[in-house]
């Protein structure tokens, strides 16, 4: 069906074996052997292609459609593919979940691209943002993970967790402009269209870095005295506010960013990860590894815990529509399925 539609089928596996042509197959031609012959192995129009080499081959997207737990930690780390669209019953395992769910994916609209994190190649992926098809490819460090977009400066800013580096790119010219030591683990990283600098969380120093994305050096280190391994990162820039999420000791932090000091802590659930704000309404949204998503209303620059439940294994995403108000969480396994919960704060 890919192939009627004018998409380039490059590699297919069976029982038998596995087949692979960049160019693309001929999946009449493909077909018509595996009709006669009862498998792939042996088509004359493609080479042979050990079958764990299947899951490294650079592709836009990956279709798992027959057996069951194929897709391992392992080979989900491995994984050259933009999309994943599951045609079998559960061939991935709820570990590898977890790999492929931290990879980091962000929409630059002024460019009209998405760019997503190749955890397997240690690359950031960039894609055309109308057709999806793959435009580029820029070194990414040693392990790529979230990003944030400079829009004063058209420059994308990776967080390199391993690596304990900040990568810098051009997202006029894909091309990778710096490398910045940052010392420690990073965490997320966010833009304050303020100042125009960027902030990363170094995680394992508890403390943020603040770069000046004109000449991207850092230009301060604001230690956190009662953080313990900050990861979730999200300014509110309108109200000078800076919110911390730290994973060892299931706090949020709330920073003044005048003076880059912390005004309050507030207990959330354990190994809390991501965080969204709905400027409307000004609800602070903190969903956590285990499953807790607290609900915080931010009035007169101060914070207060208005809701906290627990939503679902691993509910450690969120996202906010500010137009519509409502919240988004994808939970990786509920029941056995993936599942998109949209929800809606009422009083």
């Amino acid at each position: 069906l890919f192939a009627q539609a004018g998409a380039r089928v490059v590699a297919v596996q069976d029982d038998t074996g596995t087949v692979y042509r960049e160019a693309g197959l001929d999946m009449a031609a493909l077909l018509a052997h595996r009709a006669q012959h009862g498998g792939v192995q042996g088509f004359a129009g493609a080479e042979p292609l050990d079958d764990e080499r299947f899951w490294d081959v650079p592709c836009d997207i990956l279709i798992p459609a027959a057996l069951e737990g194929q897709i391992t930690a392992d080979r989900a780390s491995r994984l050259q593919a933009w999309m994943v669209l599951e045609g079998a019953n559960g061939p991935t395992v709820p570990a590898a979940d977890a790999v492929l769910a931290e990879r980091g994916v962000l929409v630059v609209p002024d460019v009209n691209r998405v760019y997503a994190s190749a955890t397997g190649t240690n690359e950031i992926v960039a894609f055309d943002l109308k057709t999806l098809k793959e435009i580029a490819r820029i070194p990414g460090g040693v392990y790529p993970d979230g990003m944030a977009y400079a829009s004063g400066v058209r420059k994308l800013y990776v967080s390199d967790q391993s690596g304990k580096t900040e990568t810098v790119i051009d997202v006029t010219t894909n091309k990778l402009l710096k490398t910045i030591d940052l010392g420690g683990e990073a965490g997320n990283s966010h833009y304050d269209p303020v100042s125009q600098h960027i902030f990363v969380n170094v995680q394992t120093r508890n403390e943020i870095a603040e770069i000046d994305t004109r000449r991207d050096v850092i230009v301060a280190r604001h230690p956190l005295d009662t953080a313990c391994r900050n990861h979730g990162l999200l300014l509110e820039p309108s109200q000078r506010l800076a919110f911390v999420a730290c994973e060892d000791n299931a706090r949020l932090l709330v920073l003044d960013m005048n003076s880059m000091k912390v005004v309050s802590t507030e207990i959330v659930g354990d190994d809390p990860d991501v965080l969204a704000f709905d400027e409307g309404l000004q609800l602070l949204y903190v969903a956590a590894e285990s499953g807790i998503v607290s609900i915080f209303k931010v009035h007169d620059r101060s914070v207060s815990k208005i809701a906290e439940s627990r939503l679902a294994d691993r509910a450690h995403s969120v996202a906010v529509d500010q137009r519509t108000h409502h919240v988004y969480f994808p939970i990786q396994n509920l029941n056995g399925r993936a599942v998109l919960r949209i929800m809606q704060f009422t009083k």
